[in-house]
């Protein structure tokens, strides 16, 4: 424990206090706070009146003490670290100043000032608030020889100095204590609101208020730079109010509202991004919340428009979706994520050819997005454009040879060309790079029974079936139902068509499907009734009319 050079009574006073503080804010969890501004000077009315016009210019309020020892001492009410009250108190005097501090009694800090300019700072933990460069680290190191005209005595230069370099206290107050000791510096350990009224009688209170133009577009900067954007207004038009012609406190207000719309911006942000992390996790309802109250404060997001429109389409509200991706183009005519979006809704309402018009637009306005080739080419393959559509895939792969979508989707163009064995090698990797998709496996399933391989289409059938477990499983049933059929079992084949058929009573394969199993099995009636069902539900389908007429003429061949 650090001892003490002197004591007055005053200062056991504050000794007393001090210990007190740090006995009451440890038993809740937390260290001691000081903060206070020392000049070296016996000046008092030099000192209030400097401390008069900073209060008034910077919307402070402060307690001056006594003058002690060749020191008179001020506490600020507002608590450090930080030197803008002190650098202005110091401008003003003219005379040596330190400020004084103590945060949380994990770091001591000071700064001090000589001709109204900083000399030199200490802060015996930089990293504390940041990692701290090794120049913030250089700076904060203090160099105590530069003000050693202030000690009593040669001697106690090298005691400032192992002060300075010792290890980290256990309560950096004893640090702060030992410093202010050494200068005989009275009523450092305390802080403005530490002080309660009355206690020190000697202490003057000081809070004045802008009397000229210039006060008043001074402390409007102070509480702009607080962040106090409507104090801070305030105080620019009553600047303007006494002195119309005033330009600083003109181009002042400007900052206010430009201060204002940023911050509108930024909280409209804030709400667009959690909006956005809600959706990632498949909540879209509170998604749409953060997307429509970031909308309500920045009307002009066009990000924030991007994203609810997408989130709309997930839902299934294509039209709101669309208003929302127009929205978002009309703010931002640039932003390519928009046109994609508003290409994919426009694919599912069956706009292909103004879809290809977005996904065109968007690529030229992100021409290394590899997700813009695949979905074009998705659409490419729908219109019968073969070969543009693998152009397009082929693209996706090159930009980004891990995006699983776009092997899938060349691997159906791939399957439609009669490549198995390439289609093949892209499900494999497709599933490589996402093994949870069901829809790979399904396709891979479908490769593997054209291939002949029954025992393999049934086994990733399975997994797409154990991967998607709800309605849209029914399909995969109803692929499984064609690889049992293969391996001739029949009831297996019929089991999974009931399955799917149960899951999805609208799936006009599945009764397609169960009425070829039907005629294998020898109910003709039964597999006519279920083909011309498939035909009812989906009567474009050539491939089920054909396998009707064929049923048929097996019936009249046997009647």
């Amino acid at each position: 424990m650090l001892k003490s050079r002197w004591e007055t009574e005053d200062h056991k006073h504050f000794r007393i206090r001090w210990r007190e503080i740090c006995a009451s804010t440890k038993t809740i969890g937390m260290g001691a706070f000081f903060d206070s501004i020392h000049a070296r000077t016996e000046d008092i009315a030099a000192v209030q009146r400097a401390l008069e016009q900073v209060s008034a210019q910077c919307d402070a309020k402060f307690l001056m003490g006594p003058a002690s020892n060749g020191w008179i001492s001020i506490l600020p009410s507002g608590p450090g670290p930080g030197e803008s009250l002190s650098l202005e108190i110091a401008k003003s005097l003219g005379c040596d100043v330190f400020h004084l501090g103590v945060h949380d009694d994990d770091i001591f800090y000071y700064f001090f000032y000589r001709n109204g300019k900083l000399i030199d700072q200490y802060n015996s933990c930089p990293e504390y608030f940041n990692d701290g460069t090794d120049e913030d680290i250089e700076e904060c190191q203090g160099r105590p020889e530069l003000f050693q005209d202030l000690l009593p005595g040669a001697s106690s230069l090298t005691e400032l100095k192992e002060l300075l370099a010792a290890e980290r206290l256990g309560f950096e107050s004893e640090r702060m204590s030992e410093f202010a000791d050494l200068f005989r510096i009275s009523n450092a350990l305390t802080r403005y609101d530490y002080v309660p009224g009355g206690e020190w009688e000697e202490f003057v209170h000081i809070e004045c208020q802008p009397q000229s133009a210039n006060d008043y577009n001074k402390r409007g900067e102070a509480r702009l730079a607080k962040k106090d954007l409507d104090g801070a207004l305030a105080d620019f038009n009553k600047a303007l109010g006494l002195d119309p012609n005033f330009a600083a406190a003109q181009e002042n207000c400007r900052r206010v509202e430009s201060a204002r719309n940023d911050r509108k911006i930024n909280i409209g942000e804030m709400y667009n991004r959690v909006g956005l992390q809600h959706r990632k996790m498949g909540e879209l309802d509170e998604a749409l919340i953060h997307f429509n109250k970031a909308l309500e404060i920045n009307p002009d997001n066009a990000a924030a428009y991007n994203n609810r429109g997408l989130t709309k389409k997930e839902k299934g509200n294509r039209d709101g979706a669309l208003a929302d991706l127009n929205k978002a183009i009309e703010l931002e005519p640039d932003l390519g994520s928009a046109y994609l979006n508003r290409a994919g809704v426009k694919r599912d309402h069956g706009n292909f050819d103004e879809a290809l018009a977005d996904y065109d637009r968007a690529i030229e306005l992100e021409p290394k997005s590899a997700k813009a080739y695949s979905k074009r080419g998705e659409v490419k393959r729908k219109k019968g454009d073969t070969d543009g559509a693998l152009a397009d895939f082929n693209k996706a792969i090159e930009l980004n040879p891990k995006l699983s979508t776009a092997y899938v989707n060349r691997a159906r163009i791939k399957r439609e060309n009669g490549n198995f064995d390439e289609a093949l090698a892209d499900c494999d990797k497709a599933i490589e790079l996402k093994p949870g998709s069901p829809t790979i496996y399904n396709i891979r399933g479908e490769l593997k029974r054209r291939k002949g391989d029954a025992d393999g289409a049934l086994a990733d059938y399975s997994h797409a079936i154990e991967l998607k477990s709800d309605s849209d499983s029914a399909v995969y049933y109803c692929n499984r139902s064609m690889a049992w059929r293969m391996k001739r079992d029949l009831d297996g084949a019929m089991a999974d068509c009931d399955r799917a058929i149960e899951l999805k009573p609208d799936l006009a394969l599945a009764y397609n499907n169960r009425g070829m199993i039907k005629k294998d099995k020898g109910d003709l009636d039964g597999a006519i009734s279920d083909v011309e069902k498939a035909i009812d539900l989906e009567s474009k389908t050539e491939g089920f009319r054909k396998n009707l007429e064929k049923l048929k003429q097996i019936k009249q061949g046997k009647a």
